[in-house]
Parts: C-alpha cells; sequence; structure tokens
C-alpha cells in the first residue's frame, strides 16, 4: 500500500472520529472577533466535560473551529481553538441552572484571500469567563453559554515570511452545548 492510501485511510478515519466527537459532545457557536474591525462568522466545536467528584464543578478539553468573513469580502479567518474550560454550577442540587466559569486557549489563524494563494497564520491565545444557563432535552443535558474573551495575537506569518505586529482584541462566543454522551451526571455543568 502506497504512503499516500495510508494517509488518505486514516486522515478519513480521523475526520471521521472527530465527527463523532463534535456530534456527541458538540456545540455550535455564533463567533466575533474584534481586532478592528469587528467581525462576525460561525463555529463548531466538542467540549467534553467531565465531574469533579459530587460537585457542581465540571472541567472541560475543547477543541473547535470558526470561519469568520473579512468584512466587505475578500476572503476570512479560519480559526482553529484548543483549550480547556472549567464550570461551576450556582444551583447546587439542581440539574438545571446558571453556571459560569473560566477557559484559556491557543488560537491559531488561517487567512484565506479569494482569489490568492497566499497563506498567512498567526498564533493568539485567548483568556475569559463563560455564563450559561444549563437544561435538558429529554435527558439529554444542553447548555446556552456567552463566552467573551480577551485576545492576545502574535504575529502573521505569510508563506513563511514573518511580518507586521501583533494585535489584541476580544474574542467572544454564544453558544448551545449539546452533550450526548457526557456530563449525564444530574449536577454536570
Amino acid at each position: 500500500m502506497k504512503l499516500k492510501d495510508l494517509f488518505l485511510r486514516y486522515s478519513n478515519a480521523g475526520l471521521l472520529a472527530a465527527g463523532v466527537l463534535i456530534f456527541f459532545t458538540g456545540c455550535v457557536t455564533v463567533d466575533a472577533v474584534h481586532e478592528s474591525p469587528s467581525r462576525y462568522g460561525v463555529g463548531v466545536s466538542a467540549a467534553p466535560g467531565l465531574q469533579i467528584g459530587e460537585s457542581s464543578t465540571s472541567v472541560h478539553g475543547i477543541v473547535g473551529y470558526s470561519h469568520i468573513p473579512f468584512k466587505g469580502g475578500g476572503g476570512s479567518n479560519n480559526i482553529f481553538r484548543i483549550g480547556a474550560q472549567m464550570r461551576f454550577g450556582l444551583s447546587e442540587n439542581a440539574p438545571e441552572g446558571f453556571w459560569v466559569g473560566g477557559e484559556l486557549a491557543y488560537l491559531n489563524f488561517r487567512n484565506k484571500y479569494s482569489g490568492s494563494s497566499i497563506k498567512q497564520t498567526a498564533p493568539a491565545f485567548t483568556l475569559g469567563g463563560l455564563a450559561g444557563y444549563r437544561f435538558k432535552a429529554g435527558k439529554v443535558p444542553m447548555s446556552f453559554y456567552f463566552a467573551p474573551a480577551y485576545l492576545k495575537r502574535g504575529k502573521f506569518k505569510t508563506n513563511g515570511t514573518t511580518a507586521g505586529t501583533g494585535g489584541s482584541g476580544y474574542y467572544a462566543r454564544l453558544g448551545l452545548d449539546i452533550h450526548l454522551f457526557s456530563l449525564m451526571h444530574k449536577k454536570g455543568r
């Protein structure tokens, strides 16, 4: 078997596994980034969570992707995100209710320009809070949440050459978590 065939076989399996992970522990978001000007787009992510003991606290690993078009057209930011969240339930004994938390994430910005082969990438970090409301649809725990965060972006690399300056601003998400298999514990967030 050729190396190319092996890569295609396992990359397709990886995509399938990622799709299953997002489906069963996923989240759909409306994302915004502000570095001047503000831009809005959509994203998907997986945030599987683990309950900490019998408390209403949970930790979540996050991995996600956002597509945010440039204002006025001409291309888009494709943002890949990996990080962690901690969520604290405000309703100690209820299976539903408000929760708050925090998030730290590493982002990779990849700019795509319409009709161009220029490739730009830049690393970034976000640090911010979360606030949400947990409810159940049948037996499946879900959460609406808002996650504003401070964004610190490094310099862009264009076709291998670093240029320009880094930037800062905000990165915010309005999301709906759908945890089909994780956090079935009644106090989970």
